[in-house]
Formats: structure tokens, C-alpha cells, sequence
């Protein structure tokens, strides 16, 4: 069936739900608004760095677009949807955007990198003179590389007495504000003077958002289709991420369609929820399934456990022969381990998306993640690079930015027991109060190797900031989100 059939059985002048970005479709809560009129601001006073942020799915590349549709005629964009480009290579791609040609025979002497700043400045200069505003949008701009964050730096260095000649926009998931609160970034971050975030839309907004769609498709009795009550499962079902939205009531459509029906019922949606998270296991698989799973499980929590152990001390060599016995009994089931089964002086946490881990390059931990129905582990190897490895004992390097939730198991130092609290003193400690009194701009650490009142203060302040429980201890959740941000150092195997 095609979606033209579908719009004709429901009376749709065009799809209402479907996951492109459609500009006639937008509904602008109140989130969206005040995003864009901030972004819309700083391009106004020419503020150097902005940082835009959001969920995946809420409606970050709409707003990018709107702004790019209302943009001023005194305003040029580039707009980079590659981040991750290099030195060299993000100059090349910024000059290209902005139509900037580099003579190659002019100061042949010089390097490419250099030949490319310098017409770059000039066009900055010229395009500031003739009253232009110069801007670089990047989008998923949490894979940008160290390198690359600081030649953009480098490049909003250049500015006149009274603005910058070059307005940086970074667009991309929360994982970049934990990216650029890293101590080595810090002089990136004390330039970012907005910091837009874009939230997932409240169960209120979520109503607002379907019947809005619906209207704007020509369906005049929107309430008819979707009832307050259908459309609160809805919002229950994907917290109001406009994206999972469409998704989940795209395939309710469908669902009614089949039945010949012209009204959404819980029991739709509720069918449609399965069917899109069709990845996950059947609640009426029979007892001789869940038994013969339940010895997979088994069998592959020894393999994590076997997994960690041979990065960390170097005895287990067998993992793809192992792996092969797995490939026997596994089928296709989607599993989980426990952390109960981790090994001692290692740690042991569930994160909600393990791009950001892997982009860390933490070194000997290991993910088991859930993804489309097989049980897959992760390791990172002595070079930093993760690699799967699967149940048919075959490996490959994760190239692929993962938003499932997953289980993190890594190594803690072994003179490190959690959770760290008042009273408990660690050269750990003298190393993260530096590091903070670095960040925080002050001449002195905080505590010399003491759990102070300070120091939990500070913690506190940094649980915070990353939605993490503020009890003020370092537990496993802080210890991982403070070594994901750079407080503290990786232990090298």
C-alpha cells in the first residue's frame, strides 16, 4: 500500500506524519520559538559562537531550515552537514560553502592551510565592510574532533573593534555540551554566549502537535481521529519526541486502515508501538524459548565477563571460537546482562546512548547493547578503536553512531573504591581539584586530596549540569560522566 492510497481513505490533502522535515508541517511550541529567536539574535549582534542542542528528533534541522528560509539579505551561510572534517579539509568545505576561490599559483610558498585562511579572511573582511553578517551552521556537530573545534576558534579570533567577522553555529545532540565542558575546550566554551536547548514537547504540546499536523493536511475534525485520550498514549509511548511521534502514528494509520476503520483507538496505537519496536522479545514466546534464551544469557554474560578480563589483563584469547559457541543457542532474542556479574574493580552502568562513549575512546570498556533484536558487545582495543563483536563470531570496526540505551562495564583504578564522599582522601581527588579549579578559573584547587565541603559543593554543581542525582558523591554515574568529560583520566591498560 502506498501513502497516497492512505491519504485518500482518511481525506489527507498530503502525509501528516512522515519523518522528512516538511516546513508546512511545523508546529512551534514554545521551545521552538524561543530557540530560533535566540539564534536569530545572536546573528544579529554577530556574537561569535552559539551552541544549539536537542534531543534527537525534536526538531533541530527544522528550526535550521526556518532560520535559513528568514535569513536577512545582509546575512551569507554556510551550512556544513559533514563534521567530520579535518584541519585542511573543514577550511576547503567553509570556503566552498561561502563560493570563496583560493588562487593556488598566489603565495605558492605557503601552505594549503594557509593559503585557504587567508581567502577566507579576505572574504570575511570584504563581506564585513559591505555590511554582510558571515555564518558557518554545523550540523551533528558532537563529532566534531578536537582539531576541528579549535581551527573554528582560531577563525572567530578574527573580528574588528566592534564584532566578529565570523558568527559559528553548532547544532547537535545534548552529548555536545558534555563535549565542549572538557577542560582542553575551555577556552571554546567561554566564547558560546548562547545555548539554545531544545526540549521533547510536554503531553499538552504533544495534543497540540498531532491536531496541528492534521489541520494543516486538511483534516478538519482532528479530535475525531486522534482523541485526547489516543493521543496521551501516544505521548506515553515516545515522551513527546515529535519524530517517534510521526513514526508511531504513521504506522496507527496503517493499523486503522487495515481494520477499515476512520478513528485511532488505544488498542491502534498500542498495535503500532509493538510493530515499530518489533526488535524487542515477543511477550508470548512459549517457556521452551524463554529457557533456551535464558542459557544464552548465561553463556554470554560469561563471554562479557571473559571480554573485559582480556583487555584488562590479558588471558582470554578465545573470543571468537567462543563467540561461535553463542551462535548455536542464540537465535535472535534481544538480551541484557547483568551488572551484578561484572568482575571486581570494574564499574558498572546503564547509558542512554553510547555514541557519546564511544567517541570518548575509553579504553578497555566494554557495551553490550541491544540492537534490532541481537545481543552485540562493543570493546575498545589498545588503540582506542571499538570494535563489535557479533555472535557469529565475526568482528567490525563501529562506525555508526548508536542511539540505543546499552549496559557500560569499564575499568576503575585500582586504588579507587566508589562511592568517593566526605572525609575520603585520594590523590584522585587532588587530580579532579585541579582539573575543576582549572575550568573554574580559580589560582588554587579546591582540596589537596580531601573530600571537602568544597569539593562535594562542586560535584553538586556538576550533577547538575548533567541531570545526574545531586547527593554530592561520586558514584558510578558522576565517576563515568566526569571521565566522559575529561575530569578524570582514562586508566591505560
Amino acid at each position: 500500500m502506498n501513502a497516497a492510497m492512505l491519504n485518500e481513505y482518511f481525506g489527507f490533502n498530503k502525509t501528516p506524519f512522515s519523518i522528512s522535515p516538511d516546513p508546512e508541517l511545523v508546529y512551534w511550541s514554545e521551545d521552538h520559538r524561543e530557540a530560533l529567536a535566540n539564534l536569530e539574535y545572536s546573528i544579529q549582534q554577530g556574537t561569535g559562537l552559539v551552541l544549539f542542542s536537542g534531543e534527537v528528533g525534536t526538531g533541530k534541522t527544522t528550526i535550521v531550515r526556518r532560520l535559513l528560509s528568514r535569513v536577512q539579505h545582509n546575512t551569507t551561510f554556510a551550512l556544513l552537514l559533514n563534521p567530520y572534517l579535518q584541519g585542511e579539509e573543514l577550511l576547503v568545505e567553509i570556503c566552498r560553502e561561502f563560493s570563496v576561490s583560493v588562487d593556488q599559483d598566489r603565495d605558492s610558498d605557503l601552505s594549503v592551510t594557509s593559503r585557504y585562511f587567508n581567502a577566507l579572511r579576505d572574504f570575511l573582511i570584504t563581506n564585513y565592510e559591505s555590511g554582510r553578517q558571515s555564518v558557518v551552521v554545523i550540523d551533528e556537530a558532537q563529532h566534531l574532533s578536537f582539531e576541528a573545534m579549535e581551527q573554528l576558534r582560531l577563525l572567530t579570533n578574527l573580528e574588528t573593534d566592534e564584532q566578529k567577522l565570523l558568527l559559528v553555529v553548532f547544532v547537535g545532540q545534548p552529548e555536545l555540551r558534555q563535549l565542549i565542558q572538557q577542560p582542553r575546550l575551555r577556552q571554546l566554551a567561554q566564547r558560546i554566549t548562547y545555548r539554545p536547548h531544545l526540549k521533547s514537547l510536554s503531553k499538552a504540546d504533544t495534543r497540540e502537535y498531532i491536531y496541528c499536523r492534521l489541520d494543516h493536511v486538511g483534516y478538519k475534525t482532528p479530535k475525531k481521529l486522534v482523541s485526547g485520550r489516543v493521543a496521551d498514549r501516544v505521548f506515553k509511548y515516545t515522551q513527546g519526541v515529535p519524530r517517534s511521534v510521526n513514526t508511531l502514528l504513521e504506522r496507527a494509520l496503517l493499523v486503522a486502515y487495515a481494520d477499515q476503520v476512520e478513528q485511532l483507538t488505544l488498542n491502534h496505537i498500542d498495535q503500532a508501538h509493538r510493530e515499530v519496536n518489533s526488535w524487542q522479545v515477543d511477550e508470548k514466546v512459549s517457556k521452551t524459548n524463554w529457557a533456551m534464551w535464558g542459557s544464552a544469557v548465561s553463556v554470554l554474560t560469561v563471554l562479557a565477563v571473559g571480554a573485559i578480563l582480556y583487555f584488562a589483563n590479558g588471558f582470554y584469547h578465545s573470543k571468537q571460537a567462543a563467540y561461535s559457541v553463542v551462535a548455536k543457542q542464540l537465535g535472535e532474542p534481544s538480551l541484557t546482562v547483568e551488572c551484578s556479574t561484572k568482575p571486581s574493580h570494574m564499574a558498572c552502568t546503564s547509558v542512554q546512548s553510547i555514541d557519546h562513549v564511544l567517541l570518548r575512546n575509553i579504553k578497555g570498556a566494554l557495551v553490550v547493547n541491544q540492537s534490532l533484536g541481537r545481543a552485540r558487545v562493543a570493546i575498545s582495543g589498545q588503540s582506542g578503536e571499538w570494535q563489535w563483536l557479533e555472535a557469529d563470531g565475526s568482528q567490525s570496526l563501529v562506525n555508526e553512531v548508536l542511539e540505543q540505551s546499552a549496559m557500560l562495564i569499564w575499568q576503575l583504578p585500582s586504588d579507587v573504591e566508589l562511592p568517593i564522599q566526605l572525609g575520603t582522601v585520594s590523590p584522585v581527588i587532588a587530580d579532579l581539584a585541579k582539573k575543576f579549579a582549572e575550568v573554574d578559573g580559580h589560582a588554587t584547587p579546591l582540596s589537596s586530596g580531601l573530600y571537602n565541603g568544597r569539593i562535594r559543593d562542586r560535584i553538586r554543581q556538576f550533577q547538575r549540569q548533567h541531570d545526574l542525582a545531586t547527593h554530592g558523591q561520586i558514584d558510578q554515574e558522576t565517576w563515568l560522566a566526569l571521565t566522559l568529560n575529561g575530569f578524570i583520566e582514562v586508566p591505560q591498560i
